[in-house]
C-alpha cells in the first residue's frame, strides 16, 4: 500500500478533484485520474512511470554529489545513465 494523491478529472470516476487515500506505509504515489506517475518509497528512492520533461534545463542537471551536466550528450558516465534513464 501507499498513501495515493490523485489529481482527478472525474471522467472515469464520476467524480473530480483532489483525492487522498492515505496509510502508514511511508511509500507516496502521486496520480493524475487514479494512473501512479511518480512513486517515492521510504528511502526517498523515486520512479517516474513516463518520459521525464524538463520545461527549462538552462542550468543543467544537478546531481547529489554537487556536479552538473548540461547536456546529455557529453562523454561522461553520467550522460551515458541519463540517456539510460531519460531515454536520450
Amino acid at each position: 500500500m501507499s498513501v495515493k494523491i490523485n489529481a482527478d478529472n472525474g471522467v472515469v470516476s464520476g467524480s473530480g478533484g483532489y483525492k487522498l487515500d492515505p496509510d502508514a506505509s511511508g511509500v507516496l504515489e502521486l496520480q493524475t485520474n487514479g494512473v501512479t506517475g511518480i512513486i517515492i518509497d521510504g528511502s526517498q528512492n523515486t520512479s517516474i512511470s513516463k518520459s521525464l520533461v524538463f520545461i527549462d534545463i538552462t542550468k543543467g542537471i544537478q546531481f547529489a554529489d554537487g556536479s552538473t551536466q548540461l547536456k546529455a550528450g557529453a562523454s561522461t558516465g553520467k550522460a551515458i545513465a541519463m540517456a539510460m534513464i531519460f531515454g536520450g
